[in-house]
């Protein structure tokens, strides 16, 4: 079958860390994601069609990799679930778009460790990065978005956006 980086004709190509299919496996066993996905490990830099790819190990209690997709002209960096890390300052490092975890609204828990941030967390740390935009997203069902925003405005200077279902991002 021909590959081009985008998985075969039968399954979709899926760069994760190491452990994630067998998470999905347990979350969703039939069917089996395997037969759906074409398994490739997450370990950058590598290319992914046009975009660079480079990869940042954050917290969370399960394998997690922040991902940096960058082009000429463009970047974008993504934390999934994420706790606070100075590693997020070297994601986020002047991208175009910032797409963060604001799993929690309010002041940040004092526990430790923590595996997802406030809204004004992330937005800090997108202004140590020096990020244009933010993206917040991992919101808890039923939070206010605009909540989270509006917290997030009080730390980043650039323009913050709340995702939601549908929403389109023109970079």
């Amino acid at each position: 079958m021909l590959d081009l980086g985008y998985g075969t004709a039968s399954r979709l190509l899926e760069h994760c860390p190491p452990g994630v299919p067998r998470v999905l496996a347990a979350l969703e066993p039939r069917p089996d994601p395997r037969t759906i996905f074409e398994i490739a490990d997450l370990a950058g830099p590598l290319r992914i069609g046009p975009f660079a790819v480079e990869t940042f190990e954050l917290p969370h209690y399960v394998p997690n990799s922040g991902v940096r997709l960058g082009r000429p002209g463009l970047t974008v960096a993504y934390t999934g679930d994420s706790g606070p890390s100075p590693v997020l300052a070297e994601l986020g490092r002047d991208v175009d778009l910032f797409v963060t975890d604001a799993t929690l609204q309010g002041p940040a828990p004092q526990t430790r460790p923590r595996y997802v941030m406030t809204a004004g967390e992330a937005a800090g740390w997108a202004a140590r990065a020096g990020a244009k935009r933010l993206l917040l997203s991992h919101f808890w069902p039923g939070s206010d978005r605009s909540v989270s925003v509006a917290e997030a405005r009080e730390v980043f200077p650039g323009e913050v956006l709340a995702a939601t279902e549908g929403l389109v991002v023109p970079i």
